[in-house]
C-alpha cells in the first residue's frame, strides 16, 4: 500500500507541476511549479534508492520532467511535439514502476 501511494504522490506531483508552469501568469508562479516538479523527482529518487527499486526508471523520469519544464518556461511552435515526447517519457517511468 505505502508503495502505491508513494507511486501516486511522485506522479501526482509531476502532473501539478505541469499544469502550474503552463498556466502560470507570472515567473514566479513558474518557478513554484518547476520547484514543485523537481521536488517530485528528489521524492522519486529518495524512494528508488530507500527501497532498492529499479534506478532505470528514473532516466525517463527525470527526461520527462525536464522536458515539461522547458516548454512550461519556453513556448515555440514545436512545444506539442517536444510534450508528447515529455508525456512519453513519464508513460515509461510509469510502465517501469508498475511493473515491479
Amino acid at each position: 500500500m505505502k508503495n502505491k501511494f508513494m507511486f501516486f504522490v511522485i506522479v501526482g506531483l509531476v502532473i501539478l507541476s505541469i499544469f502550474i508552469v503552463n498556466y502560470g501568469q507570472s515567473l514566479l508562479i513558474d518557478c513554484i511549479g518547476a520547484a514543485i516538479g523537481l521536488a517530485g523527482g528528489a521524492l522519486a529518487v529518495f524512494d528508488t534508492v530507500k527501497y532498492s527499486r529499479r534506478k532505470i526508471a528514473l532516466v525517463p523520469l527525470w527526461i520527462g520532467i525536464l522536458i515539461l519544464i522547458t516548454i512550461g518556461f519556453v513556448q515555440f511552435k514545436g512545444v506539442i511535439i517536444l510534450a508528447a515526447f515529455g508525456f512519453a517519457a513519464l508513460g515509461l517511468y510509469i510502465f517501469f514502476r508498475l511493473k515491479e
